[in-house]
């Protein structure tokens, strides 16, 4: 599953994210590859594939003598030789559209297959050189409800802010200290700890999932202390805290993933050419 922030970023109503070739809508464009190098002084044999871009982090993952791309991603390798590149895919269709794998050599595109079922693939590698796999037609829709407090603020007699504001990666949301904005996915609660007793301040708002907006919970010393119930609007909110930490939760959290698509390259590998 991907990342929930990076639809919240992306998407309207049910979250979205798209990309690539294919896709109705503004494709972002594709990153530059680097150029040929005439050398293969770096190359190896078998080939080692690593990812030089990947739109989040995990977007692309190493499972056996193959990988899974759940996101856009590039995979680069140096080849020694020219041969057969052989693949075993699968696809997860999305949105009446399959994944597409896109194999460049040196910039030029040999092959650019779709898969939507189990597939062995074989493509002629022409000479060595930088040999490219990319997934750029991702897919992700998904119904989710997200909150967001911004322009949080602790104002404390001799002090203002927090000694610290932690929104664990379960949560699937995050904290943005410079902008002091938290975004809460999950029923995993984030946790404030205010410099001194004091008055917290920001704006909530909500984004809808399943027809009903996020609600968000305070609480100090294991008591409930405010509950705040977003909308589409940012309201403002004051909140009297103690110096202990405080712990806020999305608790009616409701994520639910429509539509995913992927591509699985069950095995990967490279026959060189014989002399």
């Amino acid at each position: 599953m991907k990342p929930l922030l990076q639809a919240l970023v992306l998407g309207i109503g049910p979250l979205l994210v798209w990309v690539g070739l294919g896709v109705t809508g503004q494709a972002r464009p594709v990153p530059q590859l680097a150029p040929p190098t005439p050398s293969v002084a770096s190359c190896s044999q078998p080939p080692v594939f690593q990812p030089v871009y990947q739109l989040s982090q995990g977007s692309v993952q190493a499972r056996g003598d193959g990988f899974y791309f759940g996101g856009e991603s590039i995979l680069e390798a140096s080849l020694c030789s020219a041969g057969t590149l052989r693949i075993t895919a699968i696809g997860e269709r999305a949105k009446d559209e399959d994944p597409q794998l896109l194999v460049i050599l040196d910039n030029v595109i040999l092959a650019a297959p779709r898969v939507n079922r189990l597939q062995e693939l074989e493509i002629d590698i022409p000479h060595p050189g930088r040999l490219y796999l990319s997934y750029l037609n991702d897919y992700y829709l998904a119904d989710v409800r997200v909150a967001t407090l911004s322009d949080v603020q602790l104002t404390a007699p001799g002090c203002q802010g927090f000694q610290s504001v932690t929104v664990p990666a379960e949560n699937a949301g995050a904290w943005y200290p410079e902008d002091r904005i938290a975004i809460l996915v999950r029923d995993v609660p984030a946790t404030l700890i205010p410099c001194a007793a004091g008055e917290l301040t920001f704006k909530a708002q909500g984004r809808e999932g399943k027809s009903a907006y996020p609600l968000v919970t305070f609480k100090q010393n294991g008591r409930v202390i405010q509950t705040v119930q977003t909308g589409e609007e940012f309201t403002p909110v004051r909140v009297p805290v103690g110096a202990t930490p405080l712990s806020v939760t999305v608790t009616n959290a409701y994520g639910v993933t429509l539509a995913d698509r992927n591509l699985n390259l069950e095995h990967l590998g490279f026959v060189p050419r014989r002399p």
